[in-house]
């Protein structure tokens, strides 16, 4: 996908006029190869067009490019042909500016053509626009295409052919090409008219899957021709994503559906209201020049993200102009100004490390080695940046007391961090007992603000709903009567705006029904309910034209169980709905897409490796979709989830021989999926271990150490010995091989196991791996 630098090649041959009387001219066929050759080398192709060649000009033109191409050494090609074809028998023969389909020796064989573009790359893909090309793309090109298949690469290395013909039997092409017109129109504006998760505008490239897929679905029913394609191997972006945009930003999937369809988006941002006393205090907080942490808790619903989200926003020039030009401020309205934020991040599904490189990033610092680093490239700066960070209770398994006791804490005495979080993220440190009164235990110097206390939350909710159902087109009589009720219910329930915001979406599309009297007995009482019967309400998704009762469920509750960022499109969102499904519905691209256009304002798209990836935005969704089903064949769903990941690596890597084949997220969250499915879970990756030491032994130690805290933490601590006691063996046997890349493990895993020890009253044995870790810090301190 480079934007510059010459390392992909395409060939084009566009055949317009012929000697040969029988053959009609191609009008347009010259310039149309022109314009995809220019979109393309504006990707870093290096194009080669041949036009209306004679056989010998085409030959010598073909040898040169094939002489070009060793030397170049791409890693794909396209080639796209254009010109009119004769069929004999098997054979598929194209013409060119001299050719007699009687003289052989006058036309050029498809199968000559994809031999000489395999040789040039590993992934390519062949595109051949003339009539009857569908009759014999597969078997003049069979032999080629079995040779791919049995072709062995070196690791890193992934191959692919694709050819996508634009006729069938009996079918002829006349004028310029559609399919070269609607392949240069795919890779100039993506698909038109929807959305689709494969050309998001966070990926970055696509694929010649892609392309095809894509082709098929803007093709023409009626224009007489018909697509055929035939592929093999294992295709991976090579083309850039026209939509793709570089940003940092994650958005409702929803807004960029409205956007596919050319309509307005609608940001819950603008109807923001309220919360103006919680406001004041954070904006007053904000102009005291010390650093400091100011927390921002409370249940589900109430708004916590919304309040940080609100002060961020009014910082961010664009998205203040946004907000601004949609809902002014009103007079009251605290402002905490443009520019006074320097950085926000959610904390779902993250860890310590990731959260310290992602802070990095965003202050415009160096990468940090670990935590204590970046603290002291904070306090060298020359002000204090202000922090907001959102859902330190979403973090990844076993990380909020490390996130909190490592690195927020340790901030707020060089920064202003602005944490939002519920409240049992802030539970008791290792080691502590929480307070005589059983409150949470939080640093004694931090600011603490509980919405579950905040005044005027029943108006302040009713104030939201009467601006989103105005907006959405209720008549005024009705919103009167709506809002109030509606926030009643939100603020003495406890689903707070979240509830109000479901039930508000349930109003403005109609799905509920408040026009008459009795309208009450419709509503949901809860978040959950809420948004049960949001899934349940209109039509089911279709799969293999069939409407799927589940699918919605099932396609979200893979959601559910994303890590990180989220979950990406292609392979593991539809291979893990399909595992919990378990009702033998499998999914795909078409499924995704379906769901993300109908389901939208559940789920947010973000970006990680270049490419979207889809979580859904809040965790009373998470909570629900984990716990509304048991897994297939009575297993939890945790067990579902880990069992579908560690086969999706064992079928991706050759049984974990090329672990550099796994896609980016399965090599990333391997080990974090595993610990959710806790023993079960490990012993799957244990397995993977064994078949690849050298690749997966890393993966099965951080598990082995993330489950003993994990078990520790809700209680089990006889249990955490076993596997913390493994973990640090295999550690130091990875250490005595490489110490640069594992004594920091060994010395974590070390200083867990003392405190596990202590945890059990074994106090004299804790000294020993804790006099150890000390040592190796202290080394590692020294080096450092």
């Amino acid at each position: 996908m480079a934007d510059r630098g010459p390392n992909r090649a395409f060939l084009g041959v566009a055949v317009e006029s012929y000697q040969d009387g029988r053959f009609e001219r191609l009008e347009g066929a010259r310039a149309q190869m022109k314009a995809l050759a220019e979109r393309l080398r504006e990707f870093g192709f290096d194009p080669t067009c041949v036009e209306d060649p004679t056989i010998d000009e085409l030959r010598n033109a073909l040898a040169t490019w094939r002489n070009n191409t060793r030397q170049l050494r791409p890693d794909a090609v396209l080639v796209a042909w254009s010109s009119h074809a004769h069929t004999l028998g098997a054979d598929l023969q194209l013409l060119a500016a001299d050719s007699d389909p009687r003289s052989s020796d006058t036309v050029y064989h498809a199968g000559a053509l994809a031999e000489h573009a395999c040789a040039a790359a590993d992934q390519v893909l062949i595109l051949l626009d003339t009539c009857h090309a569908g009759a014999g793309v597969v078997d003049a090109l069979r032999h080629t295409l079995t040779r791919w298949e049995l072709r062995s690469l070196p690791p890193g290395r992934r191959a692919w052919l694709g050819i996508l013909a634009a006729c069938q039997a009996g079918e002829q092409a006349a004028g310029q090409g559609l399919l070269i017109d609607r392949v240069t129109s795919l890779l100039s504006n993506g698909p038109a008219g929807e959305y689709r998760a494969h050309w998001a505008v966070r990926t970055r490239g696509v694929s010649g899957i892609d392309l095809i897929q894509a082709a098929y679905k803007e093709w023409p029913h009626d224009c007489g021709q018909r697509l055929v394609d035939a592929q093999t191997g294992d295709a991976v972006a090579v083309f850039r994503n026209p939509r793709w945009r570089p940003t940092d930003r994650p958005e409702l999937v929803e807004h960029l559906v409205r956007a596919a369809q050319g309509a307005d988006r609608i940001d819950e941002g603008w109807f923001f209201s309220g919360r103006r006393e919680v406001l004041r205090e954070v904006v007053a907080w904000l102009d005291d020049p010390r650093p400091g942490l100011f927390t921002v808790t409370g249940p589900a619903g109430c708004g916590k993200s919304a309040v940080v989200g609100r002060v961020a926003s009014l910082s961010h020039q664009a998205w203040r102009a946004d907000i601004l030009r949609h809902a002014p401020l009103d007079p009251d309205d605290p402002d905490p100004g443009a520019g006074r934020v320097d950085a926000t991040l959610h904390l779902r599904g993250l860890d310590l490390e990731a959260t310290v490189t992602a802070l990095a990033h965003d202050l415009g610092l160096a990468r940090p080695a670990n935590a204590a680093e970046l603290v002291a490239e904070v306090s060298r700066l020359e002000t204090h940046p202000v922090l907001v960070v959102d859902g330190l209770d979403e973090a990844a398994v076993t990380q909020a007391g490390r996130l909190r006791q490592d690195l927020l804490e340790p901030l707020g005495r060089v920064a202003k961090v602005l944490l939002a979080t519920r409240d049992r993220a802030y539970q008791a440190r290792a080691g502590a007992d929480p307070g005589p009164d059983g409150s949470p235990l939080v640093p004694d110097d931090a600011h603490v603000i509980d919405l579950a206390e905040a005044p005027h939350t029943e108006a302040d909710i009713a104030e939201y709903l009467c601006r989103r159902l105005a907006a959405g087109g209720l008549p005024a009589d009705r919103v009167n009567e709506v809002a109030p009720e509606v926030a009643r219910l939100a603020a003495s329930d406890g689903g707070g705006f979240l509830y109000a915001r479901i039930v508000a979406g349930q109003v403005v599309r109609r799905q509920l029904d408040v026009s008459g009297d009795g309208w009450t007995a419709g509503l949901a009482r809860s978040i959950a309910g809420a948004f049960a019967a949001d899934l349940d309400a209109g039509d089911h998704l279709v799969v293999d034209g069939l409407p799927a009762a589940s699918a919605a469920h099932d396609l979200l509750r893979a959601l559910a169980w994303a890590q990180g960022r989220g979950l990406p499109a292609g392979e593991v969102w539809e291979t893990l709905a399909t595992a919990l499904g378990g009702s033998g519905v499998t999914y795909g691209p078409d499924e995704v897409d379906a769901a993300l256009g109908r389901y939208g304002r559940y789920v947010v798209e973000d970006s990680e490796d270049g490419r979207a990836v889809y979580r859904l935005y809040h965790r009373e969704f998470v909570r629900h979709l984990q716990q509304s089903q048991a897994g297939a064949d009575g297993r939890p769903p945790a067990q579902v989830v880990a069992a579908t990941i560690v086969g999706l690596v064992r079928r991706q890597t050759g049984d974990g021989r090329h672990p550099d084949r796994a896609d980016p997220y399965l090599r990333r969250y391997l080990s974090t999926h595993a610990v959710e499915a806790a023993q079960p879970g490990v012993a799957l990756l244990r397995g993977l271990a064994q078949a690849n030491p050298d690749a997966y032994l890393p993966n099965l130690a951080a598990s082995l150490n993330n489950l003993a805290v994990h078990l520790a933490e809700v209680g089990r601590r006889d249990q955490a010995l076993a596997p913390i006691t493994e973990a640090v063996d295999i550690y130091r046997r990875l250490a005595q091989a490489n110490p640069d890349a594992y004594l920091p493990d060994l010395a974590m895993s070390l200083n867990n196991l003392a405190l596990g020890l202590a945890g059990v009253g074994r106090r004299d044995q804790a000294l020993a791996p804790i006099t150890e870790a000390v040592d190796i810090y202290r080394r590692l301190a020294q080096a450092n």
